[in-house]
């Protein structure tokens, strides 16, 4: 990648691990490399290329982990009634 990112922790804090930073770099590049090639199908069969961007921008801001518990939010009023 061209441009470094600044990873950062649950706290806010800045990764500094050498191994993880080189990790989330690689999946960041693999990311972006099947993100094109998708974006390039969609435009080559005619799709708008800003419409399949957002779809794309969505999906991934959409994405939880499989293994993280969702974050649960007010309770419901038949979790509060007796």
């Amino acid at each position: 990648m061209t441009q470094t990112t600044r990873w950062i922790d649950k706290e806010g804090k800045p990764l500094s691990c050498k191994d993880k930073l080189a990790t989330l770099d690689d999946n960041l590049e693999e990311l972006l490399e099947v993100a094109l090639d998708a974006l390039e199908d969609a435009a080559v069969i005619g799709a708008d290329v800003d419409a399949t961007r957002r779809a794309f921008v969505r999906g991934i801001e959409a994405l939880q982990p499989r293994f993280v518990p969702a974050a649960s939010g007010p309770a419901t009023p038949a979790e509060t009634e007796s």
